[in-house]
């Protein structure tokens, strides 16, 4: 059940990332994937600080953190859209 699950998040994660929409909320799901699969896959490679910074799934993890703080950005769908709602009210 969980990998099916994780490879629809994954994809339909990345294609959404892409596009710049809810790109908070599908960065979160992507971080919790990350962290189970550093902590599943990879716990007997974590041997030190140092260790865990240079691996690809903390570094992926670290950069959903940045997209969950910071949002999109100016040409993302969520973007626009938000212009759309406040040029409304």
């Amino acid at each position: 059940i969980q990998a099916p699950f994780v490879a629809g998040v994954e994809f339909l994660g990345g294609i959404l990332l892409l596009l710049g929409l809810a790109t908070r909320c599908t960065s979160a799901l992507l971080f919790i994937i990350m962290v189970v699969a550093t902590l599943t896959a990879h716990r007997a490679d974590i041997v030190s600080v140092q260790a865990l910074f240079t691996m690809t799934t903390f570094l992926y993890g670290m950069f959903f953190i940045w997209l969950m703080v910071k949002g999109a950005g100016c040409v993302s769908v969520d973007h626009v859209w938000a212009k759309k709602c406040q040029a409304k009210t």
